[in-house]
């Protein structure tokens, strides 16, 4: 991080994973939660501006988005927050694909209007600063709306 830091203009940080097993099976990636949220924690030591990205994930409220959103309010509540709606089954997770594996079953579909909402809800009630960057919309002649 510390080398990362004079290479780096923007900060633009993935928080995908909450603290459980989800990082591990469905990503293979172990420390994913310390690893996540010290570097997070690290930039905003040093007083860098940075935006994070979190993608809600087909079955994964509970265990990512939650916590996920829970640990930003607790750490650095003033951070940008994109909660994003964009989850499409690709490749592994997609069972049209000749790729697609069984143990991706769960996330094997796009997030519901259910999933999605109770995510914002919960951004919403921990005051989390996410709307203007997750629901902006390009309008014609360089105009910007919220929806």
């Amino acid at each position: 991080m510390k080398i990362l830091r004079l290479l780096i203009d923007v900060w633009l940080p993935d928080f995908k994973f909450g603290p459980g097993r989800c990082a591990m099976t469905l990503a293979k990636t172990p420390w994913y939660w310390d690893t996540v949220t010290r570097n997070i924690a690290l930039i905003a030591q040093w007083g860098e501006d940075f935006s994070i990205r979190h993608l809600v994930m087909p079955n994964h409220v509970q265990c990512c988005t939650y916590p996920v959103l829970e640990w930003i309010g607790e750490h650095v509540p003033s951070a940008l927050v994109n909660v994003m709606a964009q989850f499409r089954p690709d490749n592994f997770c997609d069972p049209a694909s000749a790729k697609y594996r069984d143990k991706y079953a769960e996330i094997a579909r796009h997030p519901t209007r259910t999933e999605l909402s109770d995510s914002w809800q919960r951004a919403r009630e921990l005051g989390l600063n996410f709307e203007a960057t997750t629901f902006e919309r390009r309008r014609p002649f360089g105009m910007t709306a919220t929806v």
